[in-house]
Parts: structure tokens; C-alpha cells; sequence
């Protein structure tokens, strides 16, 4: 390894040659005392990524640039070879060519309003092209390490080019190869220029900076799509209470039916839940004839009896003992609920809230109208079991010569009956206001992204 030297990274270009058996990235290699994770940390702060340098991957401490280091001095021979497959390999990276009214500071942005109308242009814009650095407001110069930056918005290549792996160059490291594929949309007040970078890219240049900006731009976020969420749903909120209360009384309803048909069940000692747990699916043993060969290899016919399902029995959850629970459910979220239903003053009201409030209530009606929409499916699936559809289909069942069970079943509007004949059978009444109408809930439950 006498005279081989290795490249090393210095502001992002391979440049400064030097002998490994003396110095690799500005450290002395002192033999068994020099660490790896140094040795690691020093050579990457270039700041490339694992993938454009994967000869470095940060692996096991006794690793580098992919080999095991084998004993005294073999690091800086690994690294020289290393240097050389990285340097082979950066020829074949593409390199974008970059008009050169892309690196023209455009300081037309001296304010936030005027930097926030143009993240629609910005968007449209990558959406036809998928190049960021050639949409005609953006600055594609590398910023200042001292810059503070202001993240107004995000953006994502079309899909396709994703799909391609060709992605965008970033003004803060990689200007003239493609880095990233999820980008922010940077305002620099004191520029007035905004720049297209990726969503990390700023964080080697000023960590601080990076790190306020993203946490300022999350919290705005959640400040807009709070306030977006409540000034939205709202004024809605008085007709999704009306709606909770009528499946309220359906709710009851199906409680107390639910009861009276196990008590009924109880004293028939009629068990159903163990032919009905699958999915509602009712099967039946029918007699078939199968292939068989003989011990003097000759085909025969066999009568075997198999299990084949025969219907499938809507609102079967009713003949399962434990309920959930419904009412109470559905009480418990209007007693969430009724506080934020202010009429008219709902709109001035979510004006006035604090960042605070505003996370409270949204996160609050969020949650509670999407208990209650998924308790109102449930109400739903359960009364299904009262209709003539679903009853007929257990009659059908019920005198099917391989039904398991025989019996009887029967609806006349009124009551549901079922028992070993149609005239020895016992009755359930069907509970006044259990097929009131509900009605849909209009209400926007989606709040992804929230802090927590």
C-alpha cells in the first residue's frame, strides 16, 4: 500500500489527496488505538447519504467500507480501496445540467404572504415538470450555514419519476444530482428567496435552524388543519347530536330484545352462537359420492357425508351472550359532545380558540363522532337480525334435511318465533321503535398527523 493515497470528502467534492498510512480525513491513524466509529464519523461528514456511499455503511465497529478490519494498519488499506471503488463509482453518477438562471438569486419574496402565493404555482409547476430547481421562482444557490429558514410547505415528485428513482437535486448539498423525492418549500426572509430542498438537506448546514423551522411548520400545520377541522364541522354539530340521539333509542331497543331473545333461547335451550360464529355462515351435511380405489386396484363409488354451507345469516351477532355495549356508548360521546354545539357563535368560537383549545376540541370530536359512527354501524348490523330476511334464512336452514339442529322459525311483523314445530314454539316481541330511522352523521373525523 506504499504511495496509494485516498480521496477526502471537503465540502461536499472529492478532493485532498493524502497517504493512509499517514492521515485519512484529517486524523492520524495511530494503529489499534484509532476507533472505527471515528474513523466513520470523520470520513461522513460530507454529509452523503449511506446510499450514495455505501462502501461506508455504518455496520460493526470491527467493519469498514464493507471488509472486516483484519488487525494493525489494514484500516487505512480498506479505506484507501474503499476511496478508489467510491471514487470509480461517482463517475457513473448522472449528473443534472443546470440552466444557469436556476443559480440567479430571485429575492421577489420579501414577505410571508408573498412567499405562501406562490407554493400553489410551486406545486402545479412539479406536478408537470417533476424539477423543482427549474420552477421559475427558486433560488438554487447553496444557503449560508448562518441562514434561518422558514418551511412554508412540502411537495413529492409525480409518481412515476418515484417509481424511476429519479429524483431532485438540492441547492443545500447535491445541487447537480438527484437526492430527494419528498421535498419542503423553504422561505429565507432575509434573502426574500425561496428554495426547493429536501426535507433534511438543511440539517447539515445548520441543525438548530433545521430542527426550529420543522417544529415551527408542524405546529402550524396542526394549527390549520385544527382550525380547517372545526370551522368545517362545527355548524354541523346540532344535527349529528339529533342524529346520536335517535340511534339512541334504536340502541335501547336492540338491548332489550337482545335480552328477552337469550332468556327465550335460555328456556329452549336452543344454542345457536356455535353454528353461527363463522361469519354468520349456516352449514348443513349433505350425502356425496367420491372416487375410491380398491385393494385390487379397481374404481369404486363411496357415500361420504360432507358439511357445505348453506346461507349466510345476516345479523348473526345478535345470537352471540355479550353485547357490546351501545347506549351508553352513545351517551358517553354526547356527553363529549354537547359542550362545543354553540348554534350560531360555533364559527367566532373557533376564531377565538387558542392553539391549545383548538387541539382539545378537534381531538374531541374527532374521536367521539367516530365512536358513534362506528357504534351506529354496529346498531345496524345488529338489527338486521329482526328483519323477515334474516329469519326466513334461518327457517330455510332450520328444515333443511342435514340442518344440524331442526327447528323452527318464524316472523310474523310483530314477534319472531321459533321452536320444534310452527305450533310449539316460544315468541319474542319485537320492541316498538327498533326499526326507527337513524340516519348518516356528515361529519369529517380524519385529523392524521396530529401532535401528540
Amino acid at each position: 500500500m506504499a504511495g496509494s493515497v485516498v480521496r477526502v470528502l471537503v465540502g461536499g467534492v472529492l478532493s485532498k489527496e493524502v497517504a493512509p498510512t499517514q492521515r485519512i480525513a484529517g486524523k492520524a491513524v495511530r494503529g489499534d488505538e484509532l476507533e472505527f466509529a471515528q474513523l466513520a464519523e470523520s470520513m461522513m461528514d460530507s454529509r452523503l447519504s449511506k446510499n450514495a456511499m455505501p462502501w461506508l455503511a455504518r455496520t460493526k465497529k470491527e467493519h469498514i467500507c464493507g471488509e472486516k478490519v483484519l488487525g494493525r494498519r489494514h484500516i487505512c488499506e480498506v479505506a484507501a480501496e474503499g476511496g478508489a471503488r467510491f471514487m470509480a463509482r461517482e463517475a457513473k453518477l448522472e449528473r443534472l445540467a443546470i440552466p444557469p438562471e436556476c443559480r440567479t438569486v430571485k429575492d421577489w419574496f420579501p414577505t410571508r404572504e408573498s412567499a405562501n402565493a406562490a407554493i400553489a404555482s410551486i406545486r402545479v409547476h412539479i406536478l408537470a415538470t417533476g424539477e423543482p430547481h427549474t420552477w421559475s421562482g427558486h433560488t438554487h444557490t447553496k444557503p449560508r450555514r448562518d441562514a434561518v429558514p422558514v418551511y412554508i410547505g412540502e411537495f413529492s415528485l409525480p409518481e412515476r419519476l418515484l417509481k424511476a428513482k429519479r429524483f431532485a437535486p438540492c441547492p443545500c448539498c447535491w445541487d447537480e444530482v438527484g437526492k430527494f423525492g419528498h421535498g419542503m418549500i423553504a422561505w429565507f426572509p432575509a434573502e426574500s428567496v425561496i428554495r426547493l430542498i429536501g426535507p433534511d438537506c438543511f440539517k447539515g448546514l445548520n441543525p438548530e435552524a433545521h430542527k426550529k423551522a420543522r417544529s415551527d411548520y408542524d405546529i402550524e400545520q396542526e394549527r390549520m388543519r385544527n382550525t380547517e377541522f372545526l370551522l368545517s364541522n362545527l355548524p354541523k354539530l346540532a344535527d349529528t347530536i339529533v342524529t346520536i340521539e335517535r340511534a339512541m333509542v334504536v340502541a335501547e331497543r336492540i338491548e332489550t330484545f337482545h335480552g328477552e331473545l337469550h332468556r327465550k333461547l335460555a328456556v329452549s335451550k336452543l344454542k345457536l352462537w356455535p353454528y353461527v360464529r363463522r361469519g354468520g355462515e349456516l352449514s348443513v351435511n349433505v350425502k356425496e359420492s367420491e372416487f375410491r380405489r380398491g385393494s385390487d386396484g379397481e374404481m369404486y363409488t363411496q357415500e361420504v357425508v360432507a358439511s357445505r354451507v348453506e346461507a349466510t345469516l345476516p345479523g348473526y351477532q345478535m345470537l352471540d351472550t355479550p353485547l357490546p355495549p351501545l347506549s351508553s356508548s352513545l351517551e358517553a360521546v354526547l356527553k363529549r359532545i354537547r359542550p362545543y354545539n354553540l348554534g350560531d357563535r360555533c364559527r367566532a368560537a373557533a376564531e377565538t380558540m387558542d392553539d391549545q383549545e383548538k387541539r382539545t376540541a378537534a381531538d374531541t370530536l374527532s374521536r367521539s363522532i367516530k365512536k358513534a359512527k362506528e357504534k351506529i354501524a354496529e346498531i345496524e348490523e345488529l338489527r338486521r337480525f329482526t328483519d323477515r330476511v334474516a329469519i326466513n334464512t334461518l327457517r330455510r336452514w332450520g328444515a333443511h334435511d342435514g340442518c344440524p339442529i331442526p327447528y323452527y322459525y318464524g316472523h310474523d311483523g310483530q314477534q319472531i318465533t321459533f321452536g320444534k314445530s310452527e305450533y310449539q314454539n316460544v315468541a319474542v316481541s319485537l320492541p316498538e321503535g327498533l326499526r326507527n330511522h337513524i340516519g348518516q352523521i356528515d361529519f369529517w373525523t380524519n385529523l392524521q398527523g396530529r401532535r401528540r
